[in-house]
Parts: C-alpha cells; structure tokens; sequence
C-alpha cells in the first residue's frame, strides 16, 4: 500500500556522497531520527575532488548511531587489485 512504501522510505536511503555537493551529505536538519538503514558510497582514497573518504564517513555515521553492517566491494584499480569504492550498509538499532 501506498502507506507502506512512504514507511519505508522514511526508514531507508541510498546517499551517494560526491563532491561539489557543499556537504550536503551531512543532515540538514531533522533526517536522522526516521532513517533506520543507510546505504553509502564509501571511497578509499580520492577518487573525486572534495569527497569525505572511507574513514571521515563511518565515524560521522557512528555519531549518529548507526552501525557498520556489510560492505559491497565496489570497484578496483585494475592493475594492482587495489579496492578504490565500495557501498556500505549502516543499521541504527533503536
């Protein structure tokens, strides 16, 4: 129903942190509290200019409660196998 599709999406996003984006991958007020599950694109090193990379990412999510639950390699530096972006699964608990 109409009703369960506005829950979910009130309880689940998809952020994809790119640069540029004047950090508008942070809350602007209000988000948080209704979002159990985020999904978000986690870089290990730079691969666009301005984004927070892997590190700056899980803990700004751990202060929000949220908790790493998977990780879904994303893609390789084809020459040295080297895990460049991967997708994050992050749980809130509460």
């Amino acid at each position: 129903a109409e009703t369960d599709r506005r829950q979910v999406a009130a309880r689940a996003i998809l952020g994809e942190w790119l640069g540029g984006s004047g950090g508008g991958w942070q809350d602007s007020g209000g988000v948080w509290p209704g979002i159990k599950l985020i999904q978000a694109e986690l870089s290990f090193v730079p691969v666009y200019d301005g984004i927070p990379l892997f590190g700056e990412i899980v803990s700004y999510l751990e202060q929000k409660g949220y908790k790493i639950f998977a990780i879904i390699p994303g893609f390789r530096d084809r020459k040295t196998g080297r895990m460049l972006q991967a997708d994050g699964i992050f749980v809130r608990e509460d």
